[in-house]
């Protein structure tokens, strides 16, 4: 339901790039009234199943495994660059190296689809963040001192002064890195939305553990509700009410962080979604439930109440 609110508005096309444009984002609804059981609903089970070995079939495809292993190094080579401007991300405090945490390499089965790079041309490449597209690289302290690295997303065809709906995605746990979730993103922003990507604590570019030593990942799953909720404390935050976390863990490190949002602006502060794979599910699962009757109150600390409006993904 989330990609049919703000319907499809993607930037036009340059004359310089050849390629086919992006197929717009669709919902498809015919099954949803298919009951079980019944031959409608046997048939739209049998096509939801037929698509789980497309993935692997792409994989195995000569074309797909150059860009991957290109796409492996330049990854690579991007966090070793990161480590030589700023020598903290590799300060024993992180737990960081460039083989830890799982991901942080971005590399073989880490790259995600290899196609969905800003440097690689082709529709969901080059042409989607140089026309459709505005992403800005974030950093920003989870509430015990760890960097979490991350991306906004903007659609370059919202109308000047838009409030746009928005989703924070949450990653699954282990081999689940930020960019595996970039498809995600950009049908999102396709469909009009601002997208607020990450890795959690423990994960990919976002640091092992935390000064204090406490965990991420499977060694602390709060890491996925209770990250998320900073997720949505640093979507939510302005120039008057930057986020308050990196005020908190100031110092810590001599990383530069984001103080807001950089798409604060744009944010529609009533419609907010939540989206979550695998681990990431529980954590969507336990946020939308703060501040029900008899849960535990909101934990976040720019909004009195559960900011939350629409989940998905929910199934682990």
């Amino acid at each position: 339901m989330l990609l049919a609110a703000c319907g499809n508005r993607s930037a036009p096309e340059s004359g310089a790039d050849d390629t086919p444009g992006p197929t717009p984002p669709v919902l498809d609804r015919s099954c949803d009234q298919a009951a079980f059981p019944s031959t409608a609903w046997t048939l739209c089970e049998a096509a939801n199943f037929a698509h789980l070995g497309e993935a692997p079939l792409e994989g195995l495809k000569p074309a797909f495994q150059v860009r991957q292993l290109a796409q492996s190094a330049a990854n690579l080579q991007s966090l070793l660059a990161r480590a030589a401007a700023d020598p903290s991300w590799f300060d024993p405090r992180s737990g960081n190296t460039p083989l830890t945490p799982v991901c942080a390499g971005g590399s073989v089965f880490c790259v995600g689809d290899p196609f969905r790079y800003p440097a690689v041309d082709g529709p969901d490449g080059r042409r989607f963040f140089e026309q459709e597209a505005q992403v800005t690289p974030v950093l920003f302290y989870d509430r015990e001192c760890a960097r979490i690295s991350g991306h906004v997303w903007r659609p370059r065809a919202a109308a000047a002064g838009a409030r746009l709906p928005a989703v924070v995605i949450e990653n699954g746990s282990v081999q689940a890195e930020e960019q595996a979730y970039w498809w995600a993103a950009q049908a999102l922003v396709r469909a009009g939305y601002l997208v607020l990507t990450s890795d959690p604590r423990g994960q990919g570019r976002s640091d092992l553990y935390s000064p204090r030593l406490v965990q991420g990942g499977n060694l602390d799953p709060s890491t996925f509700w209770l990250g998320l909720v900073d997720a949505i404390d640093f979507l939510r935050s302005t120039p008057a009410h930057p986020y308050p976390w990196n005020q908190d863990c100031a110092g810590t490190y001599p990383t530069a962080m984001t103080a807001y949002n950089p798409e604060h602006a744009a944010l529609d502060r009533g419609r907010l979604g939540i989206a979550g794979h695998s681990f990431g599910a529980a954590g969507v699962s336990f946020v939308q439930s703060y501040g029900a009757p008899g849960a535990e109150p909101w934990p976040g600390r720019l909004d009195a109440v559960n900011p939350v409006k629409v989940i998905g993904w929910i199934h682990i």
